[in-house]
């Protein structure tokens, strides 16, 4: 009997020890998991102090995953993004960076900054961002760029453009289509407001060549020949929810939409717009779907 028992606790001891062992091995595991989970990707400051005083350098010294932390001031140079990363600035009024490039098969995020391409000197000759990748631009400002070599004079997209809570206003395309915005691959376009931009021929605030959305956005005082707010031609597939295209104006027609392609509307609004041709929308070709909408001169 008393050696049955002195077995039984022996296996017991023996049980509560490979416990009590495991235990602390899990308990290390997960100390030094949290501690390299912690110290991962730390953010590449860039400030007048700081081991990078300017963005190109930070992003030639950035891996695909890390962030970019810019502190406020202005950062004029050109800025070509080719990894995946975060840049973040302190909010959009107090950073302000130059023209910006996102390579085709790049996945980068933007937030909290202005981007301008005349922030103290010349005029740039092209948009203020040109995205080839997929760029996400979220609580920032694209403004005062002017585009002579190209369409689109704020922002020419070719990749996936996502713009969120975000301002394009006062851009120019003195030579060409979409003064705010060209698109020529996916805009999604959300809580934001495109106004204020010129261009020569078509699209004063967005030209759509490709296929747009615009959620709870507005296009508004915008101006050029043809589709004062919105030119969306023959390829151009546009649907906009909860939006408002307002108190645009065109030379000739649509001073409000010009639309040649795929247009539709669901609790929007196009009113006080300008043309010596359909003010509201002039349809040209293109078709036309309204759900609880209101088309206005």
């Amino acid at each position: 009997m008393n050696s049955l028992y002195t077995q039984q606790a022996r296996r017991h001891s023996t049980g509560w020890e490979c416990l009590l062992a495991a235990a602390a091995t899990l308990a290390t595991v997960g100390s030094m998991v949290f501690i390299g989970s912690a110290s991962a990707n730390a953010p590449l400051r860039v400030c007048a102090t700081c081991a990078y005083t300017n963005i190109p350098d930070a992003l030639a010294a950035a891996h695909s995953g890390d962030t970019l932390q810019i502190s406020e001031g202005s950062y004029p140079e050109v800025i070509t993004i080719a990894s995946n990363v975060t840049l973040r600035g302190d909010g959009a009024d107090r950073t302000t960076i130059g023209r910006v490039v996102v390579e085709a098969g790049v996945s980068a995020t933007m937030t909290g900054v202005t981007i301008t391409g005349v922030p103290h000197g010349p005029i740039d000759v092209t948009s203020g961002i040109r995205n080839a990748g997929s760029l996400t631009l979220r609580n920032s400002v694209v403004s005062r760029n002017v585009a002579i070599t190209n369409d689109g004079g704020g922002i020419l997209n070719t990749g996936v453009l996502t713009v969120q809570n975000s301002s394009v206003h006062g851009n120019v395309a003195p030579l060409g289509n979409g003064g705010g915005i060209c698109n020529r691959g996916t805009l999604i376009l959300t809580n934001s407001r495109v106004t204020d931009n010129d261009a020569e021929f078509d699209g004063g605030g967005i030209i759509n060549e490709d296929s747009l959305t615009m959620r709870g956005s507005t296009l508004a005082r915008n101006f050029t020949h043809g589709g004062g707010g919105l030119a969306n031609e023959s390829t151009g597939v546009s649907t906009l929810s909860d939006s408002a295209i307002s108190d645009n104006g065109a030379i000739v027609f649509g001073g409000g939409v010009l639309n040649r392609g795929a247009l539709a509307l669901r609790n929007s609004v196009i009113s006080g717009n300008a043309a010596p041709v359909g003010p509201g929308i002039y349809n040209d070709g293109g078709t036309v779907t309204l759900r609880d909408s209101t088309v206005q001169p």
